[in-house]
């Protein structure tokens, strides 16, 4: 190896995936040959609704495959500026919603300033953060999965710069309550830090209400609000999210964008606007199936007994595995041998739930019932 290749500190001190790393490794199992029950990965096994991709379709065939406006088309920024009651200057469109968040930390943070994150969370945040030299802080949440409001306000310090939510949650599939979350914004606004609000499974409820924080605090107060087209219409491969914030920060995502990626595909877009107009009934079957799941593996846990907080949203559970699998090092590797499904370590959500796996019901239901009860089966015999 040239030993002139030097690369910056900022990209060798990036850790990789995790979970994706672990899913590559249950896909080259699967190219083998060996069945596998897949609960390890957040990506919906359904299809992309066919109006969809034949928007799609058209708008290439009309010639839009050229780029297009920094901040995303006018017209799909029209569409989701009208859904939240906003300013089309309010939108940002952006490829993948995990665009949005990173463009949001590059947009209000500083060296050394420090950013609240939620455990159990969705820790490829932290990356983000690292990326813009800033620094990640953890609050703890309560048994039932919501966030620990006296620790948050105790938290709060003269560095802190923004705390980010994400309800419902991965990977808890919480959902926040008003109660909740007016608490977060009153903090935020007493101590004038932003809010990053992750609504990227807001979609995706059961039984419940989604609320957004942004019922408490205005896009002026320092709401940023992140979503995108992925999870709720099954288009994870067509990479395409949007922001919400006050005018002023949407003008500096709009630079780190067009220094990056310039602009997000055009076809998918034009694509997009039909998928918020057109595909309602599409989207609800999928939450119907869903549900369905959800309820297979809640009757399954209660049959032995399993003792669990029960997710309203999102697709997935978290569950503690240590009052069953009391001598097992890796819980992952140990039910991929002996139960054949593929679940993620709840260390990846915050080192304090080593015990914890999370299961994702994006399989076939048939997948999920058969796939579940080797997983019950693997708790109540060890």
């Amino acid at each position: 190896m040239n030993s002139k290749i030097r690369t910056s500190e900022l990209t060798s001190t990036l850790e990789e995936s995790k979970i994706l790393n672990f899913s590559r490794k249950i896909e080259k199992m699967i190219n083998k040959g060996i069945k596998i029950y897949r609960f390890d990965i957040g990506d919906p096994d359904f299809k992309t609704p066919d109006k969809i991709i034949e928007t799609a379709y058209q708008y290439m065939k009309k010639g839009y495959t050229h780029y297009g406006p920094p901040a995303g088309i006018k017209e799909l920024r029209e569409e989701i500026a009208s859904l939240y009651n906003e300013k089309i200057d309010n939108v940002i469109i952006t490829p993948g919603s995990k665009q949005a968040i990173y463009y949001a930390l590059c947009s209000i943070l500083e060296p050394n300033d420090e950013v609240i994150i939620i455990l159990p969370g969705w820790l490829e945040y932290l990356g983000q953060i690292h990326l813009c030299r800033a620094k990640p802080c953890f609050v703890s949440s309560d048994e039932e999965f919501n966030p620990n409001i006296d620790l948050l306000r105790r938290r709060i310090n003269e560095k802190t710069k923004a705390i980010i939510i994400n309800s419902p949650n991965n990977p808890t599939g919480i959902v926040y309550d008003r109660k909740i979350l007016k608490e977060i914004a009153d903090i935020a606004l007493e101590n004038n830090v932003y809010v990053i609000s992750d609504e990227i499974y807001s979609n995706l409820v059961y039984e419940k209400e989604f609320v957004s924080i942004k019922e408490f605090m205005k896009l002026e107060d320092g709401l940023i609000i992140t979503n995108g087209f992925s999870k709720t219409f099954a288009m994870t491969g067509w990479r395409l999210g949007y922001a919400l914030a006050d005018d002023k920060i949407i003008n500096q995502m709009k630079k780190v964008q067009i220094h990056t990626v310039v602009t997000p595909s055009t076809f998918a877009q034009y694509a997009a606007i039909t998928a918020l107009r057109e595909c309602k009934k599409d989207v609800q079957e999928m939450v119907n199936e869903y549900n369905r799941r959800r309820k297979v593996i809640i009757d399954a846990l209660n049959e032995i007994s399993f003792e669990f907080v029960e997710p309203n949203g999102a697709f997935y559970f978290f569950l503690d595995t240590k009052k069953y699998l009391k001598n097992t090092v890796n819980v992952p590797e140990y039910v991929l041998k002996n139960a054949k499904a593929s679940v993620i370590d709840g260390e990846n959500f915050g080192s304090e739930y080593k015990s914890f796996i999370r299961i994702a019901y994006t399989t076939s239901t048939q997948d999920v019932k058969e796939g579940i009860q080797n997983i019950v089966k693997l708790l109540k015999i060890s």
